[in-house]
């Protein structure tokens, strides 16, 4: 179990915002953090990929585009992880995150 603040345990019971973002890190480099749309994560004690997820990621229109053109590219499924994150935005507009876990990516959609 991750730590979590007593804030965060109290509000997780009650009403409250969740938000949560991606980090896309390639060995111990983190490549860009991205805001999650909506997504699963699996838990599977008796396989042997423990965890899973399909999220989707969201980027600005501004924003550099991260489909990937190549084998290089921050999103291209050679390498690279996400590192996900829930979390609470409190009502003073303060963010706390819990991770989620380390993620490699296997597989890209793009809609």
């Amino acid at each position: 179990m991750y730590p979590a603040s007593a804030t965060f345990k109290n509000s997780v019971l009650s009403d409250h915002i969740v938000i949560a973002k991606a980090e896309v890190w390639n060995q111990d480099q983190k490549l860009a953090t991205i805001e999650v749309d909506k997504g699963n994560v699996k838990i599977d004690v008796k396989s042997a990929v423990r965890r899973s997820c399909q999220v989707n990621l969201m980027t600005a229109r501004d924003s550099n585009n991260l489909v990937p053109d190549n084998d290089f590219d921050t999103l291209s499924p050679f390498g690279n992880e996400l590192r996900l994150y829930r979390g609470i935005r409190f009502q003073n507009e303060e963010e706390e995150y819990v991770p989620l876990g380390v993620f490699v990516i296997t597989d890209k959609y793009f809609r």
